[in-house]
């Protein structure tokens, strides 16, 4: 499991609810936001994050309901992209982070910037740069079978719930559980099959952590929410910020030229780059080399500038 020096990590506080902050400091004068996304952790992410600090200071918060940070549910709020765009909101303001920031967000981590974006339209002026991750803006943006969606719908649906959550929580995402349905699924999954022992126990370690670190009732609201959601009606005009978007070609999950079109419709300039990547994501346990030699060269460039 990998262990973050405890020096790069503190608490954060947000009407109550208690979190993560993971800084890195660095020499250099640029100061990078990231943004996790669906079921993420500090410790999942610690391989791009420390990539991204050869660029610059990091500073990546924890999300309500993930990575271990209370939910929204604690202090009678729903987990919406509305209630994640107030809290960034009020995080920048609170750590005094309000100029030529380069922000770095995953999938729905970039979805809850823009929504902040939307809300708060003066924040823009915070940031020289806006990098999407696999990032996505509108429902017809993804590209699931029916299939998959009604699957994915009831899934969400019953999660979302106190029942649900709690029946996940407690029946299925319980070590016992997690033990039976991870192993069971590495049967089935060809990539966990061409791993070695160690390595596939690294990464059966690390989802079992992630299942047990998010609130699941969270996951189901939030994803839920995903899907359904429509971020272009939010902006009638683009605005002033350029966003590149780190893209991974033949995507099983979201059309790229829709992503386009939309992302085209918010911001004033946008430009895909591809990943060096055959799947949606990364490794759960990449590390900072790992990611380098996947991430364009283009987008090390744009950094590095």
């Amino acid at each position: 499991m990998i262990q973050i020096p405890k020096k790069h990590l503190k608490s954060i506080e947000y009407n109550g609810l208690s979190g993560r902050l993971l800084h890195l400091p660095s020499k250099k004068k640029k100061t990078i936001i990231f943004l996790g996304g669906l079921h993420a952790s500090q410790e999942r992410l610690y391989g791009i994050t420390t990539w991204l600090n050869r660029y610059g200071e990091v500073y990546a918060p924890d999300l309500p309901g993930f990575g271990g940070m209370d939910s929204f549910y604690k202090i009678g709020l729903k987990p919406t992209a509305d209630n994640y765009a107030d809290y960034l909101h009020h995080f920048f303001a609170v750590h005094h982070l309000d100029k030529d920031l380069i922000l770095v967000g995953n999938s729905l981590g970039f979805q809850f910037f823009t929504t902040m974006l939307s809300r708060y339209p003066s924040d823009k002026d915070k940031f020289s740069k806006a990098i999407g991750l696999v990032a996505f803006a509108d429902a017809d943006n993804f590209n699931l079978p029916r299939s998959k969606r009604i699957f994915l719908w009831f899934i969400t649906t019953l999660g979302k719930t106190k029942l649900g959550g709690a029946f996940f929580r407690y029946i299925v995402f319980n070590r016992v559980g997690l033990f039976i349905m991870l192993r069971t699924f590495e049967k089935f999954k060809a990539k966990m099959k061409s791993e070695d022992a160690e390595h596939r126990k690294e990464i059966l370690d690390m989802e079992t952590h992630l299942w047990l670190v998010n609130d699941p009732r969270t996951h189901g609201a939030t994803a839920k929410d995903m899907f359904k959601r429509n971020l272009t009606p939010l902006f009638p005009s683009p605005i002033d910020l350029g966003m590149v978007n780190i893209v991974t070609e033949n995507d099983q999950y979201v059309d790229n030229k829709k992503v386009e079109k939309s992302f085209n419709r918010i911001f004033d300039s946008y430009s895909a780059y591809p990943l060096k990547l055959k799947v949606h994501a990364p490794s759960v346990i990449g590390d900072a080399d790992e990611i380098d030699k996947m991430m364009p060269s283009q987008v090390k460039r744009l950094l590095s500038r």
